[in-house]
């Protein structure tokens, strides 16, 4: 609750009327945010497609917590026009408070002193980030709210179909998880399901925290009808680590 206050804070000029909170996720058709799509990887120029979000989106800064509030039925209604919303963001970047309210987060969920990234996540009820993995150690807290990640390990990588190294994907995957959260709001899976076994299904409420190693393979699902919030910390590891994460995945042929 204090965060979504935060972000509301005083703005320029004392108040946070004339305020803007930008680099919103923001989609029309689906609560599925992505997969993510980098314009300057090298093969955008022959793929020339876009992601299928606005990944900048920006609204007034008193107005995004009664957004995010919004009941997943209200915000699939047909007659809502704002469609899905989610932000993900530097602390600092939201308003100057929020880093001195998140301290404790840093040196406690931190693996690393070196290239560490704390991140604040808004999300609607429904909001997903789609199967992807991270490169970098991720320790993830629930702070509001409900989230459900779905996970599998670096050796599936043939069932999840990730985007190569020039892909403007890279990182994320061709095929989706078997989402049960989603399916429960009455959305099925988008894009290509391949043959996987079930995934390792992690349901986290306020003060849970979660450790994903690089390379587990996720899909991420808000469940909570109102805001949920929670803080990561990426981080590097140990290169060790990270040779034996990546030794899993078998050489293509």
């Amino acid at each position: 609750v204090a965060l979504l206050s935060a972000a509301q804070g005083p703005g320029e000029g004392g108040g946070a009327a004339g305020r803007e909170i930008a680099g919103l996720f923001h989609s029309w058709s689906s609560p599925v945010f992505g997969p993510y799509y980098d314009e300057r990887r090298p093969l955008h120029a022959l793929l020339n497609a876009a992601p299928p979000y606005n990944p900048n989106a920006s609204l007034p800064a008193a107005a995004l917590p009664a957004l995010l509030n919004r009941s997943f039925a209200a915000t699939s209604s047909a007659s809502s026009p704002l469609g899905w919303l989610m932000l993900s963001a530097h602390p600092e970047s939201l308003h100057p408070s929020l880093p001195r309210d998140m301290d404790p987060l840093d040196g406690v969920l931190s693996l690393s002193d070196q290239r560490v990234s704390v991140n604040l996540w808004l999300s609607q009820q429904g909001g997903t980030t789609p199967c992807h993995y991270d490169s970098y150690a991720n320790v993830f807290a629930q702070l509001r709210g409900r989230k459900a990640f779905f996970m599998h390990p670096p050796s599936a990588w043939r069932g999840v179909a990730p985007f190569p190294f020039l892909h403007p994907s890279y990182g994320q995957c061709g095929a989706r998880m078997d989402n049960e959260a989603l399916r429960e709001l009455g959305w099925g899976a988008e894009g290509t399901e391949l043959d996987l076994p079930e995934p390792h299904v992690a349901v986290l409420g306020p003060g849970d925290v979660l450790f994903l190693p690089p390379g587990w393979f996720h899909e991420v699902t808000a469940l909570s009808p109102y805001a949920s919030v929670s803080a990561n910390v990426w981080a590097d590891v140990a290169e060790p680590l990270i040779a034996a994460q990546s030794c899993v995945m078998a050489e293509p042929r």
